[in-house]
């Protein structure tokens, strides 16, 4: 069983990967010539940084002490990584093919794990901070998990009940107009959907750097114990010594 101080070293690192993981991921898909096939396609590049997602969730150890809720939290993230990680070829694979239902549907469903995940994240690191965290950290926290709901999901989900109803009740509405809708939202909305993401980014940073420390300081009390721990035995077995040797002298 590992000690406190390397459980929190270990999440800081994990937080930390996750940031810059989720950080590259935004940059493939907002620069078009890192992620783009040769046609103009999303290319599957954008899977190597959802790999580090992935790997990092499911390395995220349970620090001691942790609430019942932090631990199943913890159980869904590494559910929706693996599942964001799964369904993420199928976003690439539907625009090439964006009049395929199948694609259109494990896209859609794609879209879902992803925010899943997110909402899931932020409700973890709350759970990290709410017994002790930093107050301003824990505030700012709530506030991603907000801005990833009402910025992140709401639009998606906007979209997504907007064209279903298009697509029964409006006549000539094909498949294919899905893709074409995200292309006529304006460019300030659907930037605007990652800026909670950015947000959270940098969250992820600040409570890793907290975790650090922690770790570090929890490490340097139990080295100092443990160097205090023989000492102390050692002048406690020669206390009792020179009271045995006082006992013999007078009897």
């Amino acid at each position: 069983m590992q000690s406190a101080d390397r459980i929190l070293t270990r999440l800081a690192r994990c937080l930390d990967g996750l940031a810059y993981a989720w950080l590259a991921t935004l940059i493939l898909l907002v620069c078009p010539p890192l992620a783009r096939t040769p046609f103009g396609d999303l290319s599957n590049a954008v899977l190597l940084p959802l790999i580090g997602v992935a790997l990092a969730s499911l390395a995220i150890p349970l620090p001691v002490g942790a609430s019942p809720r932090a631990a199943d939290t913890l159980g869904r993230i590494k559910v929706s990584a693996v599942l964001t990680l799964g369904l993420a070829p199928f976003v690439s694979w539907w625009l090439r093919a964006d009049e395929n239902l199948y694609l259109l549907l494990m896209a859609v469903v794609a879209c879902y794990a992803v925010i899943w995940y997110l909402l899931e994240l932020s409700s973890f690191l709350f759970e990290l901070t709410r017994d002790d965290g930093p107050v301003q950290l824990r505030l700012e926290i709530r506030l991603a998990h907000s801005a990833l709901f009402y910025l992140g999901l709401v639009p998606v989900l906007a979209v997504h009940v907007s064209f279903l109803i298009a697509l029964v009740m409006v006549r000539g509405t094909v498949l294919s107009d899905l893709s074409r809708t995200w292309m006529i939202v304006p460019w300030p909305a659907r930037y605007g959907m990652l800026l909670p993401v950015i947000y959270l980014i940098t969250l992820l940073w600040r409570l890793s750097g907290v975790l650090a420390s922690r770790g570090a300081a929890a490490g340097a009390e139990t080295r100092s114990a443990a160097l205090a721990g023989p000492s102390a035995s050692d002048a406690g077995a020669g206390r009792a010594g020179e009271d045995a040797k006082m006992t013999k002298e007078n009897p």
